[in-house]
């Protein structure tokens, strides 16, 4: 039973991952678009985009990505634990 509940675990914090990290990119867009009045990077390989634009943009999404990872990760341990009684697989403390 214990394997179930940790390949559970890892699909539901990989899910949050994904949705994190989609969000920071439209958030940090957003915030691109506001900044600068332009459209943000769209393709890093498209060599017409300046580099340090390309960059920034990335560092942007990085940055943003981790940090609403690390609370859509907090937000789905909560609600596990909840719906569980049980703290998730691999989460001491």
């Amino acid at each position: 039973m214990g394997d179930k509940k940790a390949v559970a675990w890892k699909i539901v914090t990989v899910v949050a991952g994904i949705v994190a990290g989609k969000a920071a990119e439209q958030v940090m867009r957003a915030i691109w678009q506001k900044g600068t009045g332009g459209e943000a990077p769209v393709e890093p390989a498209d060599r017409s985009q300046p580099l340090l634009q390309v960059l920034a943009f990335a560092l942007g999404v990085g940055a943003l990505a981790g940090v609403t990872r690390a609370l859509a990760n907090r937000s789905a341990a909560i609600a596990w634990e909840t719906a569980t009684g049980e703290k998730p697989p691999g989460v001491d403390a």
